[in-house]
């Protein structure tokens, strides 16, 4: 396995797709990351249900899982800088709308997003999560 640094070429692609990805828009307006799977996205969508559910469901990745890397700190940090990323690309692509990502350390790392939908609540109240807030184990940004 060759090696870049402390990093493996192996790692490495894995870790690009999840930095560059792309976002899809349905006819809907709803947000979506680029996954492959297009075809699948507009059927799951059910009319009149909470936008934010199916979009946080959707866009929701296992860093650890993706990667085949164990879960620990620096590779939460990896996904830190991914989220950022993801932050400033749905801000460059889509200037008008709002956005949440949520990115989790507990038993795996879980980097999500979704739409702020008006009349709707955001996929997590931080007051509820508040002692994670603290400690470190969740960031919220608000995009």
């Amino acid at each position: 396995m060759f090696k870049f640094g402390k990093v493996s070429i192996e790692a490495l692609e894995k870790i690009i797709p999840l930095v560059c990805i792309d976002f899809i828009e349905t006819k809907d307006g709803l947000i979506f990351l680029n996954q492959g799977n297009d075809s699948d996205l507009e059927r799951n969508i059910i009319p009149d249900t909470d936008k934010t559910a199916i979009e946080s469901l959707e866009n929701h990745i296992h860093i650890s899982e993706k990667l085949g890397i164990r879960t620990c700190f620096k590779l939460f940090l990896v996904a830190k800088k991914i989220g950022e990323v993801w932050a400033e690309k749905l801000k460059m692509e889509f200037p008008s709308r709002n956005f949440r990502i949520y990115l989790n350390y507990s038993d795996d790392i879980i980097l999500r997003f979704h739409q702020v939908h008006e009349g709707e609540s955001n996929w997590l109240n931080e007051s509820d999560w508040s002692s994670e807030i603290s400690k470190g184990k969740l960031i919220v940004w608000d995009v």
